[in-house]
């Protein structure tokens, strides 16, 4: 647990197309980037600055309020991922952090108090359990199941995730066992852009609508340095095959364990026929 009482005061902002007066990121706004994607220091950090460096930032892309990754060009994305490769090396320099988590949370569902597309990054001072393996063998490496997979390029995956939680719950990640962004080759980082931007479009063509999601870029921490940790995406839709809100219940709040009522190869399957519309 993280105690925050400084955001307190903030309220969400509902997803609306067009410039929006006084967003700070929009083009006429007090923050506006000068580049495609740029990184700020968070006004309302979720985890405290230590020796002067800050360890919560922010990353604006897109030059329209109602972008999303799906939307903006590919070379965009790309420079998002680069950007957050980087970030996440500065704030290893920290010896402090011991974790960065990267993300981008789309939707009222999951409380975001600024609409303008962005995404963040934290650094963390401990390791949070889903960036813990404790098994033998990279679990990505070792299931290879066919069945799951919705796309592959010569370089990357894009598969339901074999410990799916939600009805379309994706990963994708580099075939080349990896532990950070920064460690990705120039045509790697292409390709997961690439990836991204399929696995968030199926999204919205499922239903038609724009949906919330939670996407989440997770890299090795600083205690594993790698060994076992395989860099992924995940990409976590709320909708359901018939378009309605999969909303998180009381075995999903209470004990942590979620009630997936989509059979992950069921998912892929229709995943891979839309895609191929």
């Amino acid at each position: 647990m993280i105690l925050v009482p400084g955001r307190s005061a903030l309220v969400a902002q509902a997803d609306v197309t067009g410039a929006r007066p006084g967003c700070s990121f929009c083009p006429d706004g007090a923050e506006a980037p000068s580049a495609r994607v740029a990184l700020f220091e968070s006004r309302h950090p979720m985890v405290q600055a230590m020796g002067g460096r800050a360890r919560h930032h922010v990353l604006v892309y897109g030059d329209e309020h109602g972008q999303r990754l799906a939307d903006v060009p590919l070379t965009d994305v790309v420079a998002l991922l680069d950007t957050a490769g980087k970030q996440t090396t500065t704030l290893f320099d920290d010896p402090g952090v011991l974790a960065v988590y990267a993300f981008e949370s789309v939707g009222d569902h999951f409380g975001p108090t600024v609409a303008h597309p962005h995404g963040q990054i934290i650094g963390l001072d401990f390791v949070p359990r889903r960036l813990l393996l404790l098994a033998d063998a990279c679990l990505l490496c070792a299931t290879g199941s066919d069945d799951l997979i919705v796309q592959t390029t010569p370089g990357t995956y894009l598969r339901v995730a074999p410990w799916a939680r939600l009805p379309f719950e994706m990963v994708l990640y580099p075939r080349r066992h990896l532990g950070r962004l920064a460690d990705a080759t120039a045509t790697e980082l292409l390709e997961l852009a690439e990836q991204i931007q399929t696995g968030l479009a199926l999204c919205r063509d499922s239903t038609g609508r724009n949906h919330p999601y939670l996407l989440n870029i997770m890299q090795a921490p600083r205690r594993n340095d790698g060994h076992q940790h395989h860099l992924r995406v995940e990409i976590v839709p709320l909708h359901k095959p018939d378009g309605n809100l999969k909303r998180p219940g009381a075995m999903e709040i209470g004990l942590g364990v979620y009630l997936n009522p989509v059979e992950p190869r069921n998912a892929a399957a229709l995943l891979r026929e839309r895609l191929a519309r």
